[in-house]
């Protein structure tokens, strides 16, 4: 499968518009799936899987060419899903400027590829915009370009933490907990935000991707 070139989409991206100032651009495209709450994961948790996922929507300053960059939004298709151009991703994770958080969404099981990637950028106060990655330069026909992760039913997985990385240019970047402890640790915060979730068993199974990470495996 031929890779992506990083590059080429933050410079070439269609949907970078600029605009006037910054106030204009405070919508996101697609509303964000929501936390899974007790009384859907009582009655879905054993048809649907737990997906564990931290994001980090905070400014990062001096970010490539730009004065300051901020990770909006992620997509993700079921790479089994029959979309039709602008229709919303399965799975949407809508950053906010808090730092890091943490989410727990209850999800369709199968394979799912990264579709849809939105970063505000800013030159200057009053030059401001969009780096938009949409689905058909992240996904070739069902296929991901950019990276998958799977979950089963009845599964709880921890797929990373997603952030920027500005060595080159504003790009969406897949970290991840690098030792058993800080994992465990991780895994007893949703115990406690979530206590109604069975995060017991969490497999640590990491969106796998060539394009915004690097391979990784829990020793």
């Amino acid at each position: 499968m031929e890779s992506i070139n990083i590059k080429k989409l933050i410079l070439l991206s269609p949907a970078f518009l600029l605009a006037s100032c910054a106030s204009v651009l405070i919508q996101h495209n697609y509303p964000a799936t929501e936390d899974v709450e007790k009384e859907t994961y009582m009655n879905q948790s054993k048809t649907k899987g737990v997906v564990l996922v931290t994001t980090s929507g905070s400014r990062v300053w001096s970010c490539g060419s730009y004065e300051n960059a901020e990770l909006r939004s992620i997509g993700f298709d079921l790479e089994s899903s029959k979309k039709t151009k602008g229709s919303a991703p399965d799975l949407v994770i809508n950053s906010t400027p808090d730092g890091h958080l943490n989410y727990a969404f209850l999800i369709e099981p199968g394979t799912y590829g990264v579709s849809y990637i939105n970063i505000k950028v800013a030159r200057s106060m009053s030059d401001v915009g969009y780096i938009t990655t949409t689905r058909s330069a992240l996904m070739d026909s069902t296929a991901s370009k950019g990276g998958t992760f799977s979950v089963g039913a009845g599964e709880a997985v921890y797929i990373g933490h997603f952030a920027l990385d500005c060595a080159y240019g504003p790009t969406l970047w897949r970290f991840y907990l690098e030792d058993r402890e800080e994992f465990e640790s991780y895994v007893n915060e949703y115990k406690m935000a979530y206590p109604y979730i069975e995060v017991g068993n969490v497999k640590y199974r990491l969106f796998s991707t060539k394009e915004f990470g690097h391979d990784f495996t829990l020793p």
